[in-house]
C-alpha cells in the first residue's frame, strides 16, 4: 500500500515537473480519452436523479395524504411504515451522496490529469460498490414485504423493472471503473519509465 501510494506521489510530481512538448501532447490525448469516458461511463447520474425523485415521491405519501397514481394505497403497508421510513430515508441519502461524488468526479476527469484524482477515483469505487450493496438490500426488503403483489399495480411493476435495470447498469459500470483504475495504473508505469529514461538522457 506504502509502496502504491509512493508511486502515485512520484508520479504525480513528475506530471507536474513535465514541460516539454511530448508531454503536452500526452495529456491532451489522455483529456480527449476521459472526455469519452465522461461521456459515455457516467449514466449513473441520470438513473440516480430519477431513483431519487421516487424516492422523494414516496416520502410524500408516507409523510402526508398523498396517494400514488396506480399504486397501492399508504395504508395498506401501515403497520411497516416504520420500516418503509426508514428505508426511503437511507436510500435518499444513498443517492444524493452518489449523484453529488459522480458530479465531482466529472470534473476531475474533464478538468485535471488521471494522476491527480487515482485516489479519488479509487474511494469512488469502493462507494459505489456500498452504494449497490445497500439499495440492493433495501429494495429486497421492499419487494419481499410486496411479494406476488409486486406485478399487481402498473407503478410497482414500474418500480421493479426500474430497480433491476439501474441495478444490471450499475453492476457493469463498476466493471468499467476497474478496467478504467487498471488502465490509469499502466498509463502511471508508462509516465514514471518514461521520466527515467528521460532522467538518463539528460
Amino acid at each position: 500500500m506504502q509502496q502504491q501510494s509512493n508511486r502515485s506521489e512520484n508520479a504525480e510530481n513528475t506530471y507536474k515537473a513535465r514541460n516539454t512538448k511530448g508531454a503536452r501532447n500526452t495529456n491532451k490525448t489522455s483529456k480527449h480519452q476521459t472526455q469519452k469516458i465522461t461521456h459515455k461511463v457516467y449514466p449513473n447520474k441520470f438513473t440516480g436523479t430519477f431513483a431519487l425523485t421516487l424516492r422523494l415521491v414516496d416520502l410524500t405519501a408516507i409523510a402526508t395524504d398523498f396517494e400514488i397514481s396506480q399504486g397501492f394505497k399508504t395504508l395498506w403497508r401501515s403497520h411497516f411504515w416504520q420500516s418503509f421510513l426508514a428505508s426511503d430515508v437511507v436510500l435518499t441519502f444513498n443517492h444524493i451522496v452518489t449523484i453529488i461524488f459522480s458530479l465531482y468526479m466529472i470534473l476531475q476527469l474533464t478538468a485535471r490529469h488521471f494522476v491527480m484524482y487515482m485516489q479519488t477515483h479509487k474511494i469512488y469505487i469502493i462507494w459505489f460498490c456500498i452504494y449497490i450493496f445497500v439499495e440492493l438490500s433495501f429494495s429486497l426488503f421492499e419487494y419481499s414485504f410486496y411479494a406476488m403483489n409486486t406485478f399487481r399495480l402498473s407503478f410497482v411493476v414500474f418500480t421493479w423493472l426500474f430497480w433491476v435495470f439501474r441495478t444490471l447498469c450499475n453492476v457493469v459500470f463498476v466493471a468499467v471503473l476497474i478496467a478504467r483504475r487498471q488502465e490509469m495504473k499502466e498509463q502511471m508505469d508508462y509516465e514514471l519509465m518514461f521520466a527515467g529514461e528521460k532522467r538518463r538522457g539528460l
